[in-house]
């Protein structure tokens, strides 16, 4: 697609539409495949759009598959229940219609109505765009992950809370451990100081 066709692709032609069949699995790993650095196997595939069907979404211009969406919803150890997108793809020469966005806010909107208190993703901490389009939507950067990708890449997990009460409980719950972290780490430098005093104590005996 040349720089002028891209330039006048038109957003009302752009339909959305929820996972019906297997035989959508082939084109969508080849589009994935072809824009994604990491690779899934078709059974990965089968997890989610199996699983939760009305989680997964694709888009198509004028019959042509250029976008997709799919994730799952289920309950966390908190006991929380937490949307997660396992992929988000938008065809390269499609990007400048805002697919991305469009995508990621129906699933987030397919989360909350089935009642989900959050919505969680990783993404390459090397993705600047990624990372800004998530942020605007809410998310916030809860952890680094490193080496997450087969690559090598770093990732970041970024998680928007549907409540500000389930947002306090998880800041509030990381700064416990957090806290909890420094102060072992503290006392193993304690301890260790003073096993250095009682062995030089040793020596001068």
């Amino acid at each position: 697609m040349s720089a002028e066709d891209q330039q006048n692709l038109d957003p009302s032609k752009v339909v959305y539409e929820t996972y019906k069949s297997e035989e959508q699995i082939g084109i969508m790993m080849k589009m994935i495949e072809s824009e994604l650095s990491e690779p899934y196997s078709i059974f990965t595939y089968r997890y989610f759009l199996n699983g939760w069907r009305e989680l997964s979404y694709l888009a198509f211009y004028e019959g042509e598959m250029i976008g997709v969406v799919i994730g799952n919803l289920t309950k966390h150890k908190s006991q929380r229940l937490r949307g997660y997108v396992g992929m988000i793809v938008v065809k390269k020469q499609f990007r400048r219609l805002k697919l991305g966005r469009k995508l990621a806010q129906i699933f987030i909107d397919k989360c909350k109505e089935l009642g989900a208190d959050e919505v969680c993703l990783e993404t390459e901490c090397c993705n600047i765009a990624a990372l800004k389009l998530y942020q605007s939507l809410g998310f916030a950067k809860v952890k680094k992950l490193m080496n997450y990708y087969l690559n090598g890449n770093d990732a970041y997990r970024l998680k928007l809370w549907f409540t500000d009460k389930v947002g306090r409980e998880e800041i509030e719950y990381r700064q416990q451990e957090v806290l909890k972290k420094l102060q072992q780490q503290q006392e193993k430098e304690n301890q260790a100081e003073k096993d250095q005093e009682i062995n030089q104590e040793k020596k001068e005996q």
